[in-house]
């Protein structure tokens, strides 16, 4: 993985992790709500990457698509 892309200001690696995990939670979702918290460190990113992962989390979980384990935990995380 290259961190400087996953990181990115724009929040495109965000997105891109977002949607797999999405992919894993059809079939996995204990283990979706796992990878999801893991960016409940959106918060201490640099402002705009934080912002980006903030929206894409938000849109997620608008979506209605997710599991209830893992709609949980991007719902904790956002509040």
């Amino acid at each position: 993985m290259n961190i400087c892309a996953f990181n990115a200001p724009d929040g495109s690696g965000y997105k891109w992790f977002a949607q797999k995990v999405a992919e894993v939670d059809k079939i996995n979702p204990s283990m979706a709500a796992m990878l999801f918290a893991k960016m409940a460190k959106y918060k201490h990113f640099e402002p705009s990457a934080g912002e980006a992962a903030k929206t894409i989390l938000k849109e997620l979980l608008d979506g209605g698509k997710l599991s209830t384990i893992s709609a949980e935990t991007v719902e904790r995380m956002l509040n």
